[in-house]
């Protein structure tokens, strides 16, 4: 969907960064040409899942806009990102495209794509639940130390597999290009529902990654003490998990609204980034 022009635009950014705080300062008089700046938040306060605004403008790197995709919750805001981090795979806009996108947007040629997200809930021994915990690309169950952990797996009820490793990856499409592809998982276009399961080390040969609907469930429970469990929502966030735990993945009714210029595929993406199919 393409963007109106002379959006609402909420600016957003990691405010401990020079560069960042230059960088705003020197967008503003653009961006007060192309909308109406309705806040600026270098801070990380603003409670963005009430923010009313068109257009989320993000001066970071990806981390930056994984964070903000949980913050924004259920706020359906779409998120242009400005690289300021290292590898720049969420973000659109790149050194000195800034006023070229300004352009498009003022044009209305900027759109806003969909980008599935996770929801993940946690049954303690069968008594009581927590969550729901968003996430927009992976949740991760491990141990804060690098031990085994032996956990359970289900698929929409079934008993699917035993596991002692690392840990279990629980990636959305968009998540397919992170955590899971560095753990040997594979790699899934972001247009596409579903879910990527990727064991971390697991002391087996005989499990693999594997692709699945985005309607079904995925839930993993903790079978031995592990003390020092944990969930980990987009490299970031933790929730501690006990002995008996029942972690609960699906899909998110809440989309993501990542905006993009369209001058670059997903695949250009591929290459530029990762280094797909490049030789030597």
């Amino acid at each position: 969907m393409n963007l109106s022009p002379s959006p609402r635009i909420l600016v957003l950014g990691d405010g401990q960064k020079p560069a960042v705080r230059r960088a705003v300062r020197a967008a503003l008089p653009l961006l007060r040409r192309a909308g109406r700046v309705v806040a600026v938040d270098l801070t990380g306060r603003r409670d963005l899942a009430r923010s009313r605004a068109d257009l989320a403008i993000v001066f970071g790197g990806d981390g930056f806009i994984l964070g903000t995709a949980r913050r924004l919750g259920p706020n359906p805001v779409p998120v242009l990102g400005v690289n300021f981090g290292k590898l720049g795979f969420l973000t659109e806009i790149e050194g000195g495209g800034f006023a070229n996108a300004m352009d498009d947007l003022r044009r209305g040629r900027l759109r806003a794509v969909p980008r599935m997200m996770l929801s993940c809930r946690v049954e303690r021994r069968g008594r009581r639940r927590t969550g729901p915990f968003l996430a927009l690309n992976d949740v991760v169950v491990t141990r804060r130390r690098a031990r085994v952990i032996a956990l359970a797996v289900a698929i929409n009820g079934e008993p699917a597999a035993e596991l002692a490793g690392d840990g279990l990856i629980v990636a959305s499409p968009a998540g397919s290009t992170a955590h899971s592809l560095s753990a040997g998982g594979p790699i899934v276009h972001p247009a596409l529902d579903s879910l990527v399961v990727t064991p971390l080390c697991p002391h087996t040969l005989a499990l693999r990654p594997l692709v699945i609907p985005a309607d079904h469930a995925v839930s993993l429970r903790v079978i031995r003490p592990a003390p020092d469990a944990i969930i980990t929502l987009d490299g970031q966030a933790d929730v501690p998990l006990g002995e008996g735990d029942v972690v609960t993945v699906t899909r998110a009714a809440t989309t993501f609204r990542l905006v993009q210029t369209g001058r670059r595929s997903f695949y250009a993406v591929l290459k530029e980034k990762l280094l797909w199919g490049r030789h030597g």
